[in-house]
């Protein structure tokens, strides 16, 4: 079930992934060609998302730096979870047209270096999106195949349930450095999965597409939820996660802290590898390390 497995890819990157504007987009060796952006309108930081059938709209744009005006073409194609194209024809996964006129541009006015911005909206009337999947959108010099800027994005099909939490890795070599996603998927389109092996989870660590863990065996299944609890996949390098230390009692030191000293009417917990740390309030403390 190729289409199903691509939903739960793309809802689970909702789920789990911290939107970041323009991870995805591409400069490629094109000169002159700069700040290119690809998020949904009206939230510059969100991720490049759709939902299939929805009012959603994505706003991809470009400037064109000091060089007169270019005319551009635009096409999607649909993707595996990889990236790779997936090989469908355009009118299986989309209505419109495969190569599409750039025609949004706009001069600029007053500025020392002279810039052309290029606006785009999708869909649109010229191409709307059937299918949900991973799609790779591509602009063209006119009468050139060669692309000059490339940017993923994302349909999904809200039929699928994703939920996802970070915790404490169980590894013991890797509980002070690493972090554990748990995820759990479920909903009515798990049922037409035939076997585990038809689904691919992909989570991406903070919306870095270079940081990507994938996993297609469960560690547990139900009728109709797959649960990844201990992938080794999902195993990311970020510092401890939510570490624990009581600090409730200051005449003795529990496992989790190193020493308690008190200077100037404060008392410093010692943490294993983190140095000091003065808490404000005395009671559990939960603490998050970001790297």
């Amino acid at each position: 079930m190729i289409y199903v497995q691509k939903v739960f890819l793309l809802k689970l990157l909702i789920m789990l992934a911290l939107r970041i504007n323009a991870q995805h987009a591409q400069e490629l060796d094109f000169e002159g060609i700069h700040s290119v952006q690809l998020y949904r309108e009206g939230w510059n930081m969100s991720y490049p998302i759709l939902e299939l059938r929805s009012s959603d709209k994505l706003l991809f744009s470009f400037d064109l730096v000091n060089l007169p005006y270019k005319a551009f073409n635009y096409s999607v194609v649909h993707c595996n979870p990889d990236g790779s194209p997936s090989g469908l024809m355009y009118a299986e996964y989309a209505d419109g047209f495969e190569n599409i006129p750039l025609n949004e541009f706009a001069y600029s006015q007053n500025t020392v270096v002279p810039y052309i911005h290029y606006t785009l909206n999708l869909p649109n009337d010229n191409c709307r999106f059937v299918l949900p999947g991973k799609y790779l959108l591509q602009v063209l010099e006119a009468g050139d195949d060669t692309p000059v800027v490339s940017a993923f994005f994302y349909v999904i099909n809200s039929e699928i349930s994703i939920s996802g939490k970070v915790v404490r890795a169980i590894v013991p070599d890797k509980i002070l450095t690493h972090q554990q996603v748990e995820v759990s998927v479920s909903g009515s389109l798990v049922q037409e999965v035939r076997s585990s092996s038809d689904l691919q989870v992909q989570v991406l660590q903070n919306g870095r597409p270079d940081r990507i863990g994938s996993a297609d065996k469960p560690d547990f299944i139900s009728a109709n939820s797959y649960v990844y609890k201990y992938s080794p996949a999902f195993l990311f390098e970020a510092g401890s996660e939510f570490l624990h230390f009581d600090s409730r009692v200051v005449t003795y030191k529990e496992i989790e802290t190193d020493s308690i000293r008190y200077e100037n009417g404060i008392y410093h917990y010692h943490l294993p590898g983190l140095g000091s740390y003065p808490p404000m309030i005395m009671c559990i403390v939960r603490y998050r390390l970001i790297m």
